[in-house]
């Protein structure tokens, strides 16, 4: 049975808060009106390994600005409340904007946690799911870092697919689809919006940018910016990307000196290595 009504996105009025659920605790605030969209895209942006699937989608959110219409709040997401401007709180939740674009419309998704169980992760996926099936959308992107350890000069982008033709797609990009990459498969709400999302009849592909996983990666996250700006045809400005990638080397470059520093043993330790070699 689904959880989530039919039409109800349609039904709320604008400004009406509504208990959809109460085991699971679903609570759905409509901010504004939906249009009837024209074969809707999803792209989600959640946190995870370098925090390239949020910055992906947060700064295609922020470049489009689309109209965010659609907030759900999970009792299965972390048991806090984020602090905004003048220190005024907001209950976790997922924001859902559209944006009406010229061949294709989008529905993008951001949310600073996923449920850090993996029942509620499926069943959170589940759920934002019956949504967007309800709102006409049927085709998925969902977006995250692979971590390789090291930190890439050209950051790679991997991709897994739910259909075959997608795989045709958007290898003419550069994408990368391997079956031993990433070891281990994808974890969390970015591989099961894919697993869940083929059962339920939607496309489905995740881009995964190669970082180190150690820092927030803007870098990895500007690659797949790229292939998904020059593959819909949304006429990004890049700028002020290109200006986090240029902090973030810069940043890069200052921990490795750190770290070669650290590593470099003093005038006197050499001193005793020299003098007390023959002890190894």
């Amino acid at each position: 049975m689904p959880i989530v009504p039919k039409d109800i996105v349609y039904h709320l009025r604008k400004g009406e808060t509504r208990i959809l659920s109460e085991r699971p605790l679903i609570i759905i605030e409509k901010i504004d009106d939906l249009p009837q969209l024209k074969n809707p895209v999803f792209l989600e942006g959640l946190p995870g390994i370098g925090y390239v699937g949020y910055t992906t989608t947060s700064y295609i959110v922020e470049s489009l600005n689309p109209k965010l219409f659609l907030k759900i709040y999970l009792d299965i997401l972390p048991p806090q409340v984020a602090i905004k401007e003048s220190g005024l709180v907001e209950l976790m939740n997922y924001r859902f904007y559209y944006y009406q674009g010229k061949e294709r419309d989008f529905i993008f998704m951001l949310g600073e946690a996923q449920p850090n169980d993996s029942k509620d992760q499926y069943l959170a996926t589940r759920i934002v799911l019956e949504f967007l099936k309800d709102m006409g959308v049927t085709d998925i992107i969902t977006v995250g870092g692979y971590g390789k350890g090291a930190q890439p000069e050209e950051p790679k982008v991997y991709g897994a697919t739910t259909h075959q033709e997608l795989v045709d797609d958007f290898s003419k990009y550069g994408v990368i689809f391997s079956s031993s990459e990433p070891e281990g498969g994808i974890i969390g709400m970015t591989g099961l919006f894919l697993g869940i999302g083929k059962l339920m009849g939607f496309r489905g592909i995740c881009l995964m940018g190669e970082t180190s996983g150690m820092f927030k990666d803007p870098k990895a996250a500007r690659s797949i910016v790229k292939i998904l700006n020059e593959h819909f045809k949304l006429n990004l400005n890049m700028d002020k990307l290109n200006k986090m990638v240029e902090d973030f080397e810069r940043f890069i470059s200052v921990v490795s000196q750190v770290s070669k520093a650290s590593e470099k043993p003093t005038t006197g330790q050499k001193e005793l290595e020299e003098r007390f070699r023959y002890i190894r």
